[in-house]
């Protein structure tokens, strides 16, 4: 049945009466858009989906029930005596589908307009996983001139953004700090012991290579130069200091460590 056809009669407000207010059992009558309308209504339906160019009533004088033109809530009815205002009888179902979850849950047809929009740009393989449609399909696209946009915000409770990505792809973390948390990372990579957990490559270089990489061992390693600022502390050096140098340290310690040279830059032989 076309949805958009609303049901009439059948109800018992709707009687087929003479000018005397009598029931007339049995008999036909002929419907009209408007009250004024020249032309009767012949685009009508039985109750069981058959066409039908008048509306009939039962041995009662009830008309039966019927369905005008799709789109139309009220009509005009005469049975040779004159006409009257008669309403769909299916509003109060027509009403509780737009509440609730019924047959009828979509009846402006918004919700398949936005289902229609949303496949045409991804593809929803889950609950909460959405893939983007083509290789060269973008999901999120932030347009900005400022670099320090954020794309993505991950904020609090209180509204603190404790993570942020900015568009021109820098990232700033600041986890917040529990002392009563026994564990604190502001980055945490688990991954096997011969695998790089974090690495920086040089952007500058041709081939793009790693110049620092950390693996799941704790291993190291460096490509450049390694500038510290503190001593060096680690099992087999201990507090032990190292120098180097044309002359001595001033103020020598037991374990310290002096590698001489001359003025021109040979190693001296005599001291060590």
């Amino acid at each position: 049945m076309d949805t958009d056809r609303h049901l009439f009669g059948g109800d018992v407000c709707s009687a087929a009466e003479n000018s005397q207010g009598v029931r007339i059992p049995n008999t036909y009558g002929v419907v009209y858009r408007h009250k004024n309308a020249s032309i009767t209504e012949t685009d009508l339906l039985t109750e069981g989906g058959s066409p039908v160019t008048r509306v009939h009533s039962d041995d009662r004088g009830m008309v039966e029930p019927f369905y005008g033109p799709p789109g139309v809530s009220t009509m005009w009815m005469d049975f040779n005596a004159g006409r009257y205002q008669i309403f769909a009888v299916d509003m109060d179902t027509r009403i509780a589908n737009h509440l609730t979850d019924g047959p009828d849950e979509d009846p402006h047809g918004t919700l398949r307009t936005a289902r229609a929009e949303m496949e045409s740009y991804v593809s929803k393989i889950g609950s909460n996983d959405i893939d983007a449609v083509g290789t060269s399909a973008e999901w999120i696209r932030v347009a900005s001139d400022d670099t320090d946009a954020n794309v993505a915000t991950l904020r609090n409770r209180e509204g603190i953004a404790r993570w942020a990505l900015k568009k021109d792809g820098r990232m700033d973390i600041q986890p917040a700090y529990r002392p009563e948390t026994a564990k604190q990372y502001a980055i945490r990579a688990v991954t096997k012991a011969d695998a790089v957990a974090y690495a920086v490559s040089n952007a500058d270089a041709s081939g793009a290579s790693n110049t620092f990489t950390v693996k799941g061992d704790g291993s190291a390693n460096f490509s450049g130069d390694v500038t510290l600022n503190k001593p060096i502390i680690a099992p087999n050096v201990g507090s032990a200091r190292v120098y180097s140098g044309p002359e001595e340290p001033r103020n020598p310690k037991t374990g310290d460590v002096w590698i001489a040279y001359q003025v021109d830059g040979t190693p001296d032989k005599g001291a060590v």
